[in-house]
């Protein structure tokens, strides 16, 4: 009796597989066309996403290096000042922290408001003219997307 059983069952079993296979595969474009309408947004999603983890993890390296780091305060673009007073040249200090060397980055400081929009900067060679505007640069830049950014204040 239950080899009679085990028979119909697996007769059973086997033709049910058999029908929902064939339902399957009628809804298998139904599914389809759902999950691209529902899920196609988190593809547009992966170079944000992608860009976030970057970042994170070019902050996180910036921390390990010990330079002072701050949150930027933001003004009304009416008010036009940008002051960072510390800023440290993240570049160096990345440099000098992949190279297991001390992170020895010069501070600066500098005000841009109403009483100075523009500077004339001079020095001798090699005196890091270069490396004092690209700070200022990466600084605005790390502040506009929202990270922190290497200064005091």
């Amino acid at each position: 009796m239950s080899d009679e059983y085990e028979a119909l069952c697996l007769s059973v079993y086997s033709s049910l597989q058999k029908i929902f296979r064939k339902q399957v595969r009628q809804w298998e474009p139904e599914i389809d066309r759902y999950i691209e309408d529902k899920l196609d947004f988190m593809l547009e999603l992966i170079p944000d996403l992608d860009f976030i983890s970057q970042m994170a993890a070019v902050q996180k390296k910036l921390i390990a290096t010990g330079i002072p780091m701050c949150v930027p305060e933001y003004r009304a673009e009416s008010e036009k000042v940008f002051t960072a007073e510390g800023m440290c040249d993240p570049n160096l200090a990345l440099n000098a922290y992949d190279r297991n060397e001390p992170v020895n980055v010069v501070p600066n400081d500098i005000t841009f408001d109403e009483r100075g929009r523009i500077y004339l900067l001079t020095g001798p060679n090699s005196s890091g003219k270069s490396v004092f505007m690209r700070t200022v640069g990466l600084i605005q830049i790390m502040a506009q997307i929202g990270m922190l950014v290497p200064a005091r204040k």
